[in-house]
């Protein structure tokens, strides 16, 4: 797994036509276009209309362990990349860490229009989000290697 500034790790698994990332802290205005750059460049590496993406902002929490939800400009940015994203993806599931984030999730996804082929999912049990995000992606749920991947204990930083 690859990882920027420290909270933005991802990873493509070319062969399940596949991208992941998962936010692990607080994004400020200076670091989203390399997130943009980088998810872009990863996406674009793949058949166009046939890739699948897997967010996951359950670990997106600041010190106190609140959901940390994003600022109206990085809402405008994340905005702007899934109109981008909309020609490239066939699905794209979003896996929140609370009730706020998901809503989050579904307005920006409403204003992108990237609605259609994109779900958040939300619940208390961790792995219950993920079971239903790989469903949604028809993925099979024996992928051990995307679930170790995921797993906040098994994050390493470059």
């Amino acid at each position: 797994m690859n990882c920027l500034f420290g909270k933005f790790h991802y990873f493509k698994d070319e062969e399940r036509l596949l991208f992941t990332w998962k936010v692990t802290g607080k994004i400020e205005l200076s670091e989203i276009s390399p997130i943009v750059d980088t998810i872009k460049l990863h996406v674009m590496s793949l058949p166009k209309g046939k890739v699948k993406l897997l967010v996951d902002n359950r670990h997106m929490v600041d010190s106190d362990n609140h959901p940390i939800l994003f600022s109206s400009a990085i809402n405008m940015e994340w905005i702007l990349l899934q109109q981008w994203l909309i020609d490239y993806c066939s699905l794209v599931a979003v896996l929140c860490g609370s009730r706020l984030m998901k809503a989050q999730m579904d307005r920006i996804a409403e204003s992108s229009g990237i609605s259609q082929i994109l779900k958040a999912f939300w619940s208390k049990n961790y792995d219950e989000s993920l079971w239903g995000a790989m469903n949604f992606l028809e993925m099979k749920a024996n992928q051990a290697s995307l679930l170790s991947c995921l797993d906040p204990a098994n994050i390493t930083f470059d």
